[in-house]
């Protein structure tokens, strides 16, 4: 009886394990993930942010940053699709590029930024340099299982990307 509660276990133990290195290895993961030893994400109060507890949601990621001109008008953009979403599993994220603390807030301070958007600070720029980032802004959409199913260059194409996400959700 004994072995078979540790076979259970240790089978519980692998199969867990095995979800987490599959979800690692995700392209969501690989972007969002820093590697050990990386600059990890902060909030805009400078405290750490994990994005892992978001996989198994849509998630979309807009690239933004101070001297980028159209970004300012994404992220209220991106206001648009937290309502219609709010109880569908979908995180919507905004990752300034490689720049630091004081910077992002001076330009956040002149714009108002929408409830239900998680605006990030990626100071290593790790997330833009792991989506072979091209032009600013870039949005990326990760299905659930963390697959890229949209990468919308340039502004933002709510249209394109409320049909995408409602895609991913099905």
């Amino acid at each position: 009886m004994v072995t078979i509660i540790v076979i259970g276990i240790v089978y519980l133990l692998m199969r867990d394990e095995s979800v987490v290195q599959k979800r690692n290895n995700t392209p969501a993961a690989q972007a969002l993930l820093p590697e050990e030893g990386e600059t990890s994400f902060t909030t805009l109060q400078g405290e750490p942010m994990e994005v892992a507890p978001y996989f198994g949601d849509v998630i979309v990621a807009t690239s933004w940053a101070s001297w980028c001109p159209q970004c300012m008008t994404d992220i209220q953009k991106l206001g648009e699709l937290v309502e219609p979403y709010k109880d569908k599993n979908v995180t919507i994220l905004a990752v300034n590029r490689g720049e630091d603390r004081y910077t992002a807030e001076r330009y956040l301070q002149t714009i108002t930024i929408p409830a239900g958007v998680e605006m990030i600070l990626d100071s290593g720029d790790f997330y833009f340099k792991n989506t072979a980032g091209y032009a600013m802004p870039e949005t990326i959409v990760f299905d659930p299982e963390g697959n890229i199913v949209l990468q919308q260059r340039g502004e933002l194409r709510l249209d394109e990307l409320r049909s995408t996400i409602d895609a991913a959700l099905e």
